[in-house]
């Protein structure tokens, strides 16, 4: 039987492909037996991939840190030193006015920009009539009840009406305090506190007990610039009095001479 005729074109590639012969690595087409050097480019990189994308990924062990994420770290309490500066400012300044701030919905997030605007507010009024804003504000939180703030600051007895057109019901709620009732409402603005020293805890209690809180993200109290710029005065007043107090124990004392 004859053998059917081979094309013209079968007949050129079967000229032109070399046969592959095993004993002859550079001949041979099976990239996979060959070392990298001798391979092409193209297809070491592709091996490469391959071999990668094909690698078992690396397992988290159970004690592995986690990923750390950034932005302002959850606070459970005010610390007591931050107690002190507040004491220390509300003394100093003679606070009479205190501001219950109380959004109705939102998220944290939502409800600390619901309470940041109306500060803002509060002390754009207060600067437009020649008054300074100092003032602290302090957020709290219960597990009954949603994110909230009081704010502490002084108001001149001639824009008391005009801060109290600012009240909205249940909302915003602002109440004027005499002087003598200022440890009282420190101790109540503060009462998300830290275990303090015992000898500070015990001056503090007897005004308002401690109570628990829940975790915040952000800050838990919030000082206007005027109200930083007071305490800076502050420290560096007590700093230079403890100086004094320093030298002229240091001081030797004359001896009495008797004629």
């Amino acid at each position: 039987m004859a053998e059917p005729p081979i094309s013209r074109a079968d007949s050129n590639c079967s000229q032109h492909q070399p046969e592959w012969q095993p004993d002859n690595p550079l001949t041979n087409n099976r990239f996979d037996e060959l070392a990298p050097s001798s391979r092409p480019l193209s297809s070491t990189l592709l091996a490469i991939d391959k071999d990668v994308s094909c690698a078992p990924k690396r397992m988290k062990s159970a004690f592995s840190k986690p990923r750390r994420r950034g932005g302002w770290k959850s606070s459970t309490s005010i610390p007591w030193r931050v107690v002190k500066d507040i004491h220390a400012l509300g003394h100093h300044e003679r606070f009479n006015t205190v501001v219950h701030i109380m959004p109705d919905q939102g998220d944290d997030r939502e409800r600390k920009r619901f309470i940041s605007r109306f500060i803002a507010r509060l002390g754009q009024v207060l600067k437009r009539n020649g008054e300074p804003h100092t003032g602290v504000t302090i957020y709290e939180k219960r597990d009954d009840v949603d994110l909230h703030a009081h704010h502490l600051c002084r108001v001149c007895y001639r824009l008391r009406w005009v801060i109290a057109r600012l009240a909205n019901g249940s909302l915003i709620m602002i109440e004027f305090f005499r002087s003598n009732e200022l440890d009282r409402w420190l101790a109540y603005c503060t009462k998300q506190r830290a275990s303090l020293p015992p000898e500070l805890e015990a001056k503090v209690h007897r005004n308002h007990p401690r109570q628990k809180s829940v975790p915040i993200r952000g800050v838990r109290v919030s000082f206007t610039s005027s109200a930083r710029d007071a305490l800076t005065g502050i420290a560096e007043a007590e700093n230079a009095a403890r100086k004094e107090s320093r030298s002229a124990l240091s001081k030797p004392r004359r001896s009495k001479t008797w004629g």
